[in-house]
């Protein structure tokens, strides 16, 4: 088995289903950033990617972020 550095894999909610668009969880490595976690830091999925996710699906509670999420993405791009 290949280390990959991945001590654990924090999540909220259920593994990634196939209507997220996102396709398999170990090949999201390249969509994320490190960010401060206590002494060491966190693989985190980027906000472009969560936005994908979260259109796929179409579900009525994924659409109620859906623009909160894109103010945000709009908002780090402006500061670039």
């Amino acid at each position: 088995m290949e280390d990959t550095g991945v001590l654990f894999r924090l999540s909220v909610g259920p593994p990634l289903h196939p209507s997220h668009d996102l396709g398999e969880f170990d090949d999201q490595r390249e969509h994320t950033i490190k960010l401060p976690l206590g002494r060491t830091k966190a693989l985190v999925l980027k906000l472009e990617r969560i936005i994908v996710s979260k259109k796929a699906p179409g579900r009525e509670k994924d659409k109620l972020v859906l623009g909160a999420l894109s103010d945000a993405l709009r908002a780090i791009r402006g500061r670039e």
